[in-house]
């Protein structure tokens, strides 16, 4: 069970950091009497919190009980069934002060999944041979129901529920379901535990999509050799081990709508006609809609060297992802936005480096390192025909970042900011060909660079004397672009918004350097100097001491006379706490996205909540 009292988060005037951003600095949240006011678009953020109710639960009931029979010696039958069964509500009513009449709404969400699974596994070694066969059978589903109620005007702030409301503006009660049915198989073959070879196969039926195209076949091949095991390196004393691997399969995406593939037509007030009930068309049906798959390959090296002080993983994948799942536009003419198609190709190909080091290691003292690093390039290779102004095929994500056919799956697509010009004064952009201008146009856009870094990764360092534990953890991200959006409002040299510090740095005389044009110049206007354009994308390189722990562990002689304790340790542990950034990075946070789950944008970011620093204290005890 949980409960939250909530507040505003992100991308909302209601919520603190942004009005905290957007807030006339001169506008006080209180009048002379001490009465809380109305603060107009940007809301008032302390009255929000004093007078509002935003509350929240959660009811959350997780489970899974199994059965296993041993049919035979080497044969045996498992059965298992799981539940993730959670309701939620919420409740929220704005006061008078805030919205005059006041406003008010309620919202319950039942959520509900089961998954039960099957499986028979024989496993037999004969000899220097062993092996295992495995055959399954899954079934998932969800169902999902809410209902949700609204209303304004209420005779008094003190009526707090929505029944109060003089006129219901919302009334409004829904349900979806999903399903999942699998198949599947693996086989595991070894050879003196030297040879190793594994192949599965799985076919799945997702009722997400057309009735003739909801099943999906599913394979891979895996092989591994140990090297180090091979007589011909015997004699090679600094290798302690040393693995090849290799695999090549498919895998399936279903995640979409419940029913992107049918049509669906809307009722109530949406299909009313002369005050008559009725029914209009949402959706264009796609009965040929199925599986997005991709073909990957991978290629593998692991290795321990130097008494297993130091040890290496290397893999390089090649990803290919066909009958990608997108939202194809559609003629006005046919009255609808788009629908939901098979159609599109994409590669993905990289690296993935791990490396493991004892440095040190003695009786009382000991001192270990891991680093990993991700390497990717990722490639549009195909989309549905839609042309850009250079003859190229693309998918729009958002006003600033698009899919384009032979760049990458989010590339930001921008007009080209060049600076303050130090004689005029005058904010200059740059046209398609380059040449400067003052007023650029939608079709001076070029591609600026892509929110998918060139490399990503970690390194941990723990160094531990007596019981006594210090570990390290950074995270890294290179070469990837961020638009923060929120520049847009506090760059703008108009309007009534507050104001970044940095516009105080306008050109005053020919030969600044100004960060802002004159007053008085035409790029100056509301919404010239702070137009979408690079002058918001910024480089999004970051490296963060994420966490950083201190701690003690008891030694067991001390445990053991306690009769009591089996251990116990205390630690205290701090996050965020220290970021490296460009220089010129002009957002709260270079390690934030405000489209969470949505590939189709990433680093974008208008008013999003940076990462928290935080610092925790704990006590860990065993009996």
């Amino acid at each position: 069970n949980t409960f939250s009292d909530r507040i505003g988060a992100e991308n909302s005037t209601y919520a603190p950091l942004t009005s905290s951003y957007l807030q006339n600095p001169t506008v006080q949240p209180t009048d002379e009497n001490g009465e809380y006011v109305n603060t107009g678009f940007i809301a008032n953020v302390i009255a929000i919190e004093a007078l509002n109710d935003n509350k929240f639960w959660l009811k959350r009931n997780v489970g899974s009980i199994y059965a296993e029979v041993d049919i035979l010696k080497d044969l045996t039958f498992r059965t298992e069934a799981g539940i993730d069964l959670a309701q939620s509500e919420e409740r929220y009513r704005d006061v008078d002060v805030l919205t005059p009449g006041g406003e008010g709404s309620a919202f319950i969400n039942q959520d509900n999944k089961w998954l039960i699974t099957n499986t028979l596994l024989y496993q037999k070694e004969v000899k220097n041979h062993s092996f295992s066969l495995l055959l399954g059978q899954a079934y998932e589903t969800a169902d999902n129901y809410y209902m949700s109620v609204g209303g304004t005007g209420f005779v008094s702030d003190q009526l707090r529920n929505v029944s109060s409301a003089s006129v219901k503006t919302t009334t409004e009660a829904n349900g979806t379901a999903w399903a999942i049915e699998s198949l599947f198989s693996r086989f595991n073959y070894s050879l003196n535990n030297k040879y190793l070879l594994e192949a599965s196969l799985r076919r799945d039926g997702s009722s997400r999509f057309g009735a003739d195209k909801r099943y999906g076949n599913f394979w891979a091949v895996s092989g591994g050799w140990i090297l180090s095991d091979e007589s011909f390196l015997s004699n090679v004393n600094f290798v302690d081990f040393l693995k090849l691997t290799a695999s090549v399969g498919t895998s399936g995406n279903d995640r979409i709508g419940n029913f992107n593939s049918l049509p669906l037509f809307g009722a109530g007030v949406a299909g009313d006609y002369a005050g008559l009930p009725g029914l209009i068309p949402t959706q264009v049906p796609n009965p040929n809609l199925s599986w997005e798959e991709t073909f990957q390959t991978d290629i593998g090296i692991s290795t321990f060297f130097l008494n297993r002080r130091i040890g290496l993983d290397v893999n390089y994948y090649i990803k290919n992802t066909s009958g990608l799942l997108l939202n194809v536009p559609l003629p006005w003419t046919t009255g609808f936005s788009n629908r939901s198609e098979n159609i599109g190709e994409m590669e993905n190909r990289g690296w993935d480096i791990q490396l493991n080091a004892t440095i040190i290691q003695k009786k009382d003292f000991s001192w270990t390192t891991s680093f990993n690093i991700g390497l990717l390039k990722n490639e549009v290779l195909k989309l549905p025909e839609n042309k850009d102004e250079d003859g190229r095929d693309f998918l729009a994500g958002s006003t600033a970042q698009r899919a384009i056919v032979g760049y990458t799956q989010n590339s930001f697509y921008l007009i080209r900011y060049k600076g303050v010009n130090p004689e005029t004064g005058d904010a200059e952009w740059l046209k398609k060909d380059g040449e400067p201008t003052t007023a650029p146009l939608a079709a001076d856009r070029v591609i600026v660079g892509s929110a998918i870094p060139d490399f990503t990764g970690g390194f941990t360092t723990t160094l531990n004397y007596k019981g006594i534990e210090l570990m390290a953890f950074f995270n890294y991200s290179y070469g990837n672009k961020v638009l923060i959006d929120g520049l847009r409002f506090t760059e703008n040299m108009g309007g009534t918004f507050n104001k970044s510090t940095d516009l105080l740095d306008y050109w005053k005389q020919p030969g600044d350097n100004a960060f802002a044009p004159r007053l008085d110049s035409p790029t100056a206007g509301a919404g010239q100097f702070s137009r979408l354009s690079t002058s918001q994308l910024l480089d999004g390189s970051y490296m963060r001491l994420k966490t950083l722990m201190l701690s003690y562990s008891l030694p067991r002689n001390i445990l053991e006379s306690t009769k009591v304790l089996s251990s116990a340790r205390i630690y205290v542990m701090a996050q965020n706490i220290w970021t490296l950034q460009d220089k010129d990075f002009r957002g709260p946070d270079p390690e934030v996205s405000a489209n969470g789950a949505n590939t189709q944008i990433m680093g974008q970011s208008f008013f999003a909540l940076p990462q928290p620093k935080m610092v925790t204290f704990g006590v860990n005890i065993g009996l």
